[in-house]
């Protein structure tokens, strides 16, 4: 391993995100990547990883010592990023662990090519220009199909409630109950996708299909969303319509928990600087790697 650098790239050991390991790996050293990899979760370096799945999600579901706490506080924790699909595995957004899941800000030391940037800032003015959506899930009330008073409230997703160990029934049916309670004269659309990714009780990957219909949505139809973890509530934030997150989504501490109507440009500044803060080209994944080693100093 090279003298100066103190990362590594931890294969998660997982069929889906070991290939991605290698993949970013190889990005960062294309001729030297085998002595980056390692499957050592206790090796004393900083490491980089991609995705929940495999060592990270087991050794959270097996409730970790001590030893592994520290060890797991050594991880970044690479998703993709909230950009255009043609991006999809060249942006990244990045996650540690302390004593729960939370976004990397990254510094301002250039992460992002300008080409990147301009390609981000399209892409939001794109959505913010749709008039519609189309969305799966269920009606909890339904007062009236011309109504324009909807409430859509998007399900969390079951992985990231699986890792804190949250009751996934629990918390949807106390976040309906709410959501009920404080607009029950209105149309209550609950939005889930109809195939999800959640964890058996030993951190094992576990595919579970919903029934579900599709409905289609007028922006300017929709009053409010509650968006505990969803990335989707940035469409509505681009729209100017009030969104509340919850403390586990990703961009909750940057945007805050109740996000209220802004005019087009403020709502466009608002979602572009939070994903400028968050996002970063695996282009640039060797300035990322010493903003981990630098940051663990």
């Amino acid at each position: 391993m090279h003298k100066d650098l103190k990362v590594q790239y931890l294969l998660p050991n997982h069929p889906k995100s070991d290939p991605r390991v290698r993949t970013i790996c190889k990005r960062a050293h294309p001729i030297t990547s085998f002595l980056y990899l390692t499957s050592d979760l206790y090796s004393s370096h900083e490491k980089i990883t991609y995705g929940y799945l495999g060592t990270f999600a087991r050794t959270i579901k097996a409730g970790p010592s001590s030893i592994q706490r520290i060890a797991l506080q050594r991880l970044a924790i690479l998703d993709h990023a909230y950009a255009p699909k043609s991006h999809k595995f060249g942006l990244f957004r990045a996650s540690r662990f302390s004593t729960q899941l939370h976004t990397l800000e990254l510094p301002d030391q250039d992460l992002l090519e300008n080409k990147h940037k301009n390609a981000l800032y399209s892409y939001l003015k794109e959505q913010q220009e749709e008039a519609q959506i189309k969305l799966t899930g269920r009606t909890i009330k339904d007062f009236s199909s011309k109504s324009i008073s909807n409430i859509l409230l998007i399900s969390p997703a079951p992985v990231l409630l699986a890792l804190r160990s949250i009751n996934r029934e629990n918390f949807n049916q106390e976040l309906i109950n709410r959501v009920k309670g404080m607009h029950g004269s209105k149309n209550i659309y609950n939005s889930y996708k109809s195939i999800e990714i959640d964890l058996t009780e030993k951190g094992e990957r576990d595919k579970q299909k919903r029934q579900c219909e599709e409905k289609l949505f007028q922006y300017d139809a929709i009053e409010k969303v509650y968006c505990p973890t969803s990335m989707l509530a940035l469409h509505f934030i681009l729209k100017g319509i009030p969104v509340e997150l919850s403390n586990l989504h990703p961009l909750q501490k940057i945007l805050g928990e109740n996000i209220h109507t802004h005019s087009k440009q403020e709502a466009l500044d608002i979602v572009y600087n939070s994903l400028l803060k968050t996002t970063f080209s695996i282009r640039r994944i060797r300035k990322f790697e010493r903003f981990i080693a630098n940051a663990s100093r």
